[in-house]
């Protein structure tokens, strides 16, 4: 019998060190990677954005923004949205097929001011902000 006390024992006393003690695992890591971005300017971006200001005068502009969707065959531009941040001035294009442009124009913009462009499509979204030029 006494066999089987200590065989218990030794047992037990491993039950209570194996769930007390860690278990050689980790919780936490990291990992250190790099990044490469390249910024290209409007004229050659995936989301073209051409500004044309005409009819200037007091401070303000009438400005004609032009959108090229340069994004892969297929990606349609469902829905642009541009509206001028200091004015009401806001426009909406739809359907922009890749390799394709569309003009809006926005009336009354302040020269101090900036044009915020969001685009929208089936798997892709950019929104931007550009200074109204005068």
């Amino acid at each position: 019998m006494s066999d089987y006390r200590t065989i218990a024992v030794v047992i037990g006393v491993l039950l209570v060190v194996g769930t007390t003690a860690g278990s050689s695992g980790f919780s936490v890591t990291s990992a250190d990677r790099g990044a490469e971005i390249t910024v290209v300017d409007d004229d050659r971006a995936y989301l073209g954005v051409d500004r044309s200001p005409n009819g200037t005068a007091n401070g303000t502009t009438n400005l004609t923004v032009a959108i090229t969707n340069r994004f892969g065959d297929g990606t349609v531009l469902e829905r642009v949205t541009l509206a001028a941040t200091q004015d009401d001035a806001s426009e909406r294009l739809h359907s922009i097929r890749a390799g394709d442009s569309k003009e809006a124009t926005l009336r009354g913009v302040s020269c101090d001011g900036s044009v915020e462009i969001r685009a929208t499509g089936e798997s892709v979204e950019v929104s931007l902000s550009r200074a109204v030029i005068c």
